[in-house]
């Protein structure tokens, strides 16, 4: 798959000064907690240092490492908490909040996992779910439509590698600007957020006069209009198929009026050259 971008993830707070060297290293998005009360969640004061950098924001919500597989009754509780924060901090609905499922979920657990997602899902309104987990387990919740957006983690994962995967996190736990961080691989949209976009810049088109021949076009335009081929109007409207039939029609006549007066000077020289030789004789 082809990589669109780097991003980290990481529980450390993110100041200006370490988004900015981010950036510098060609970061483009970092991933940060969404759990209330934790020492490792995301404020909106960092949310603000980051997207003034030009980030965007990967949101993950994980109490403990294994908690989906509490089924619905975990992931209900948790969507209502991620839905707080996440608008304590001023993320903008239609973007995602992913739910982690950490640790090597066996296969035993993917239907309380399925729960788990779609009990949360109920609880965020205007926010897409995502799910961080093995290869097993984004495989496994793409078939089941358990969610919009995956973010697959290395671990766990047996050097497998997921199609599904909108986020690939390819090293975990490397030194980076002085903080651990992982590195990630972002294949496609991902629901991220924060990054001010560029304003799109509308075309401005330019109504042609059609009655006014461009420069470039002036001098074929007089010569085609002298010898008749045009009558001298509209030279910027489109042509239409009987028009181009007039046009061909006056080169016709032309070109057979051309070859009649060569043929006449071809006749006119013979003539000639015929005198010439009785004179000799």
């Amino acid at each position: 798959m082809q990589v669109k971008a780097i991003g980290i993830d990481c529980s450390t707070r993110i100041t200006a000064d370490l988004a900015k060297r981010f950036k510098a290293n060609g970061v483009a998005f970092i991933g940060r907690y969404v759990t209330p009360n934790s020492w490792k969640s995301i404020s909106k004061a960092e949310a603000n240092n980051i997207i003034s950098a030009g980030l965007e924001i990967l949101s993950v919500f994980e109490r403990t490492a294994d908690r989906t597989k509490g089924g619905a009754a975990n992931g209900a509780a948790d969507g209502k908490a991620a839905y707080s924060h996440v608008k304590s901090i001023g993320q903008p609905e239609g973007t995602a909040i992913y739910f982690a499922v950490d640790y090597d979920a066996p296969a035993s657990q993917h239907n309380n996992i399925e729960a788990y997602l779609k009990a949360a899902a109920k609880e965020i309104p205007g926010y897409k779910i995502g799910v961080y987990g093995s290869f097993s387990v984004i495989e496994e919740m793409a078939k089941r439509k358990a969610a919009d957006f995956y973010w697959q983690t290395l671990a766990w994962s047996r050097g497998l590698l997921s199609s599904k995967a909108n986020v690939y996190q390819k090293q975990i736990d490397v030194p980076a600007n002085g903080i651990g961080v992982d590195w990630n691989d972002l294949y496609s949209d991902a629901g991220l957020w924060g990054a001010p976009k560029l304003p799109v810049k509308e075309e401005i088109k330019v109504e042609r006069d059609i009655n006014k021949v461009s420069a470039w076009a002036a001098d074929a335009w007089k010569e085609v209009t002298d010898n008749g081929y045009f009558d001298g109007s509209r030279p910027g409207a489109q042509i239409t198929r009987e028009e181009a039939g007039v046009v061909f029609n006056r080169m016709r006549k032309n070109f057979l009026l051309l070859i009649q007066g060569i043929s006449s000077d071809v006749s006119d020289i013979e003539k000639r050259l015929v005198e010439i030789e009785k004179g000799d004789k």
